[in-house]
């Protein structure tokens, strides 16, 4: 199966950095993607609820959405459509909080209880950082998580300003980063892309892609759909495009971190098939820049396996304490990642850690029998 850019590469059970025809683990579906970053609070009174997804819902989003329905009935919400996960919300500035990283903008009357929490990233802080209190905003994103841990906040994803209120004429007026009267059918060219990407359609994949970019979408479509056309670029092996692709989508949002982990598998690849040290760095630059941008709680298997691609890639250069901390990071994450033990019991044995290794090693093949670095390496002892 072609990788699609928000999937995992393959567990590495060789000892040595990931091979590009090993096959890929399912992370997530399609190409739309989280915001990620430090969450804020919304509190929302009053607000308009509108939700859009393709028809294949999975049980847990169908869950989400009534746990949204339930909880926002008690809002006086005025609109709620269920049509997927893309939730839009409209309500009222109470306070802009903006950071370096993330802008926090509070909607909502003062004393109303908390119901929602996002954050605004990249082009779309910019866009959030200048709204004054009592201006009427509506934006859009997803709810895959429920609530956020110890409070009784929806916590809000992958959000994108829509629209701001004109303070001086009352009158809403769409953003400069506001969706567009083509930005369905780009989404359209995105998800039938992710699906045949996924189905090694790989010709069909980027001519839906190529399509997509013709239609001038906003620079955050952009870098998922250059993202998409080079991972499938890569699957084809036509690697020089699928780098000139990865890298054009970085440019376009340094913030779209599905990026940085497709780029970091290609130079894991390169360093796979030519044992240049140079390429394991890069890749590992680029694992860890996606392990600082994507956020844990709607990442998890992902960062999993780039603190995994890290651990091997350190390995690669016996760099044996990096190589150990990350492998230790991926099983923090999973302590279920049979590869991760197997790797990490590799770096212990080859610094002559037989104490901590023999149990790494019997834990990879509890997990996973068929572990083959595991099985090789008790087997040599």
């Amino acid at each position: 199966m072609s990788q699609n850019p928000e999937q995992a590469p393959a567990s590495n059970k060789s000892g040595t950095v990931a091979k590009k025809d090993a096959g890929t683990k399912k992370i997530l579906k399609g190409l739309g993607i989280g915001c990620g970053g430090v969450l804020a609070l919304l509190l929302i009174t009053g607000i308009i609820i509108a939700i859009f997804e393709d028809e294949a819902s999975s049980s847990a989003g169908t869950d989400i959405r009534h746990l949204v329905e339930e909880y926002l009935a008690d809002a006086d919400a005025a609109e709620i459509k269920y049509e997927g996960k893309r939730i839009r919300v409209t309500g009222i500035v109470r306070n802009v909080d903006s950071a370096p990283e993330v802008a926090r903008v509070y909607l909502g009357e003062e004393g109303k209880a908390a119901i929602g929490v996002a954050a605004f990233r990249g082009p779309e802080r910019e866009s959030v950082a200048n709204l004054s209190t009592g201006q009427q905003i509506t934006f859009e994103g997803e709810c895959p998580l429920g609530f956020v841990p110890q409070t009784t906040a929806l916590a809000f994803v992958d959000c994108k300003l829509i629209a701001q209120q004109d303070e001086s004429s009352n009158k809403t007026a769409t953003t400069s980063v506001a969706k567009t009267d083509n930005t369905d059918a780009v989404q359209k060219h995105i998800d039938q892309g992710g699906k045949y990407l996924e189905q090694e359609e790989l010709d069909k994949a980027i001519a839906e892609y190529n399509k997509a970019i013709k239609l001038k979408p906003n620079n955050w479509q952009l870098a998922k759909l250059y993202t998409g056309r080079g991972s499938a670029y890569f699957s084809q092996g036509n690697n020089e495009k699928a780098m000139a692709d990865y890298n054009q989508a970085i440019e376009f949002d340094p913030d779209y971190y599905p990026a940085y982990f497709q780029r970091g598998n290609w130079y894991a690849t390169m360093a796979g098939e030519t044992g240049s040290i140079k390429y394991c760095d890069s890749a590992i630059a680029d694992f860890s820049q996606f392990i600082k941008l994507a956020p844990p709680s709607h990442w998890q298997d992902m960062l999993v396996e780039a603190y995994n691609q890290c651990g091997y890639l350190h390995l690669h250069k016996k760099d044996h304490d990096r190589s150990i901390a990350n492998f230790t990071e991926a099983i923090k994450l999973n302590p279920d990642y049979d590869d991760a033990y197997a790797g990490r019991g590799k770096a212990y044995l080859d610094v002559n850690n037989h104490r901590q290794a023999l149990p790494d090693l019997q834990k990879a093949l509890e997990i996973n029998p068929n572990n083959e670095l595991a099985a090789l390496l008790l087997r040599a002892r």
